[in-house]
């Protein structure tokens, strides 16, 4: 048994869950549920495999979660950069 690491995102326009494996070339699908594209996914892999074994492109490292601060409007000069301000946090 092989596995791939998929990265999947709901389309706002279609409601759609849409899936890739980073690095796989055409292996992305679709599915109206996650079940679905799990199983739309699995084809599709499957199916890529059985050309051959897939030169990745690249390799998938995970996720990050980046925050920021958002300002709006006059802010006063505290003499430390965002990063400085968020390290005190």
């Amino acid at each position: 048994m092989r596995s791939f690491s998929a990265v999947i995102h709901r389309d706002h326009d279609t409601g759609l869950f849409v899936g890739f494996v980073p690095g796989f070339p055409a292996a992305h699908s679709q599915g109206e549920t996650l079940d679905e594209l799990k199983v739309n996914l699995q084809e599709v892999i499957c199916m890529l495999l059985e050309d051959g074994e897939p030169v990745l492109e690249s390799d998938f490292v995970g996720i990050q979660n980046v925050a920021i601060v958002w300002v709006v409007g006059n802010v006063p000069d505290i003499g430390l950069t965002v990063a400085e301000f968020l390290e005190q946090r």
